[in-house]
């Protein structure tokens, strides 16, 4: 932790130094100290959590940059008819998008769209750039497929039916959340129930290749789909499959091969590789601190705790 606080630290001047770097510097000092036996470093590989994340990020920057996630909250803006309608309807559209597709690129296409956004509805810049990021963070937490902490405490915690039971959890309070958020910056900044002059852009105008955003759409779905489904079996005693991470995977890979090849670029695409990289050592670096104190450093007792990890 120290390590990891120290880099944090460094980073704050050289905005240069990755954050996985930092994480990935301190999982290599733990290595270095024989906190872990080096011939079982592969034992904390999760290869459940690893496909898991490249799935739904893969299916997420799918969505992103074939204009879907942009249309869905376009189509939701379109209808505001005064500015303090705008201003919930920007928070509960960001919020529940990140819910269904990854936080990342949620915040990714509204920090491109936030400025347009608040001149076309006539509001501060400032508050639709605060709007994005409370709402991605608090909407972000109700399913396990919003962030990937949410993913590391689905795979890693041994929780049953993760998609209903952080549903059936968190979504009252993220809800709440999200109205009292719009709300408080309603009074903060003075948003005023006046029409709009003229709505937000044509929800059709925005998407850049119709044949990719209807089939991220349906992998989006359909990954949603098999866990609920899963969910449902699980609690049955008998699920599709124990490991979850394989099903946005599998679909993201079934996806892959049916988008459109762009020109001098990879199908994948902004695949979120540095953030994938940052989960997964983050993750490996808090099962070392999760260790029963009474557990051996390495042998098969040297298993980490199960259920008793919580959201960074």
């Amino acid at each position: 932790m120290a390590v990891i606080l120290a880099g944090l630290i460094v980073r704050a001047r050289f905005k240069n130094v990755p954050i996985w770097a930092i994480m990935a510097f301190a999982a290599f000092m733990g290595i270095a100290a024989q906190v872990v036996n080096t011939n079982e470093i592969e034992t904390y590989v999760d290869w459940d959590v690893i496909l898991f994340l490249i799935g739904m990020f893969s299916i997420a920057a799918m969505a992103e940059e074939s204009g879907l996630l942009e249309y869905i909250f376009s189509s939701v803006i379109y209808r505001a008819r005064t500015k303090r309608a705008a201003l919930y309807l920007l928070t509960m559209t960001f919020g529940l998008l990140a819910a269904i597709a990854v936080n990342d690129a949620v915040a990714a296409m509204g920090s491109i769209i936030a400025v347009p956004v608040a001149k076309a509805l006539s509001l501060d810049p400032e508050l639709v750039v605060l709007v994005l990021a409370f709402s991605v963070t608090i909407g972000s937490t109700m399913t396990p497929i919003g962030n990937p902490q949410n993913m590391l405490i689905a795979v890693q915690s041994g929780v049953r039916a993760p998609l209903t039971t952080f549903l059936l959890y968190l979504a009252p309070p993220t809800i709440v959340n999200l109205v009292v958020t719009a709300y408080l910056l309603d009074r903060l900044y003075g948003v005023r129930p006046e029409p709009l002059k003229a709505p937000y852009r044509i929800p059709e105008e925005v998407i850049r290749n119709r044949r990719d955003a209807y089939i991220s759409g349906v992998s989006l779905v359909t990954v949603i789909a098999l866990l609920a489904v899963n969910d449902y079996l699980e609690l049955r005693g008998r699920p599709l499959v124990r490991d979850i991470g394989v099903i946005p995977f599998t679909v993201a890979a079934a996806t892959l091969h049916s988008l459109k090849q762009p020109k001098g670029g990879h199908k994948e695409g902004r695949l979120e590789h540095h953030t994938i990289l940052h989960s997964d050592v983050h993750s490996h670096g808090r099962r070392l601190v999760l260790r029963h104190p009474d557990a051996p450093l390495s042998g098969p007792a040297a298993t980490p705790l199960r259920g008793r990890l919580v959201s960074a």
